[in-house]
């Protein structure tokens, strides 16, 4: 999938795009925005897959933790308690017990064991659709959305001009597309409900936020600076390739 997306890309990028940026910038970005989110899906779901495919070793560590120290635990007791004349136990009670307690330690992180591999082997087709969607449809707002910033500062110095599209764009477009985002990733991409989406905004809203503002400024203000204003949307939608990489496994860790 990855091979065939990043194909899809090069070949737009190379072929398709310059033509339709004479047309419609609109959906020149619409196409470009969309190919270069599913990218950047495909990529947060092969790092969550690849990071959980050998989680055997944890099991295994656990697993040989739990009954050291369970065997500890057993063999104290059974000295304190063949120490005192009231309260002993035969050893073969002992053993027995130790032996369900082990086998059923077993069970259970070997049935953890196989749904986290289950889960996180599972291509998620709809998961990558609707990042392409969300991708595109924001294409409808980023572009105007440039367009009104490189309109609207233009009688100040150069610095002061960057300096007041980057705030504008940092404490309006960002928050409320982040927020917009975790909206549409809840109820279209999970079908959550009420309580899922405040659950979701509760959990890593101010984080990704916090997240976003330790990348985006200083990207913006490359954008603003050096970038053609005809390519600031394409700038940004390429620096979003690792941006909603991030999204994507955030939003994957409220599921």
């Amino acid at each position: 999938m990855f091979v065939f997306l990043t194909a899809c890309n090069l070949l737009y990028f190379k072929y398709a795009r310059a033509k339709l940026m004479s047309r419609s910038k609109i959906l020149a970005t619409v196409i470009s925005n969309g190919l270069l989110n599913a990218v950047s899906d495909v990529i947060a779901q092969s790092i969550t897959c690849f990071s959980l495919l050998n989680p055997g070793t944890l099991t295994t560590r656990n697993s040989n933790s739990f009954n050291n120290n369970s065997s500890d635990m057993f063999a104290n007791n059974g000295d304190n308690r063949y120490q005192d004349d009231n309260l002993g136990l035969d050893l073969e009670d002992l053993e027995y017990q130790q032996s369900l307690l082990d086998n059923e330690s077993i069970y259970l992180l070997d049935d953890m064991n196989n749904n986290n591999t289950n889960n996180s082997s599972d291509f998620q087709l709809w998961r990558l659709i609707c990042f392409a969607i969300w991708g595109s449809f924001m294409a409808n707002f980023q572009v105007p959305w440039y367009f009104i910033l490189n309109k609207l500062f233009t009688e100040d110095p150069s610095i002061v001009q960057i300096l007041e599209r980057i705030l504008s764009d940092q404490l309006f477009y960002s928050p409320i597309s982040l927020y917009c985002f975790f909206a549409f990733a809840n109820y279209v991409m999970d079908a959550g409900d009420v309580l899922s989406f405040r659950n979701k905004i509760k959990k890593i809203y101010l984080n990704t936020l916090m997240v976003n503002y330790l990348i985006w400024p200083a990207m913006q203000f490359i954008n603003f600076s050096f970038i053609n204003k005809d390519d600031q949307p394409l700038f940004s939608s390429c620096v979003s390739v690792v941006w909603n990489v991030v999204l994507s496994m955030r939003n994957a860790s409220t599921k």
